[in-house]
């Protein structure tokens, strides 16, 4: 690579690191993106569904954010629960970005615990309609009758059941399978 003004090339080891979320190749096809521009930035691609998709994630995420914006103080840091099945109701319509966000603003409010009191309102107005529409005794209780119960409400969507049960995917498939219950049929469509 050459410097500005320079004669002598310099070596140089760059990674570049682009994000979109929208599809480029469409957008290239449609001349809102420089095909040129694009076969440069092409490589290794990955493909991250968003978060509301991925709630197993959710947990990792914040607990790495708050560790950032904590520091020291974030050895001693005890959650409540609920704010756990705030978190995990919440569909994050803004994606990561918004949970790191969120965990910040959140940070500032912190002393010794995480609990609801710190969390944006909207957040928690968003987590509450959410609990309210899953209608269940006892949002994240995990017995057998209540996972059956959420399967039926949520016609088999596996996603809304874990938001409802304030858990991961894998793990209500997990119950399923000790329980053995399915998710066939209950498909919307």
């Amino acid at each position: 690579m050459l410097a500005v003004g320079a004669t002598t090339p310099v070596p140089v080891d760059v990674r570049v690191v682009a994000a979109t979320h929208g599809d480029v190749h469409a957008l290239a096809a449609r001349g809102a993106r420089r095909p040129d521009f694009l076969a440069r930035l092409a490589g290794f691609q990955v493909r991250l569904p968003p978060l509301r998709d991925r709630p197993e994630d959710i947990g990792q995420l914040a607990v790495g954010f708050l560790r950032d914006a904590l520091g020291p103080r974030f050895a001693k840091l005890v959650f409540d629960n609920d704010v756990a099945c705030a978190l995990l109701r919440y569909p994050w319509p803004l994606n990561v970005r918004e949970l790191e966000r969120t965990i910040g603003a959140a940070a500032v409010l912190i002393e010794d615990r995480v609990t609801l009191a710190v969390l944006d309102d909207r957040l928690l107005g968003a987590s509450a309609a959410i609990a309210r529409e899953a209608s269940e005794p006892s949002a994240c209780s995990s017995s057998r009758d209540n996972v059956a119960a959420l399967l039926r409400s949520h016609r088999g969507n596996i996603s809304r059941v874990a938001r409802a049960l304030c858990t991961s995917r894998s793990h209500v498939y997990r119950l399923l399978a000790r329980y053995g219950l399915s998710a066939r049929g209950l498909d919307p469509g």
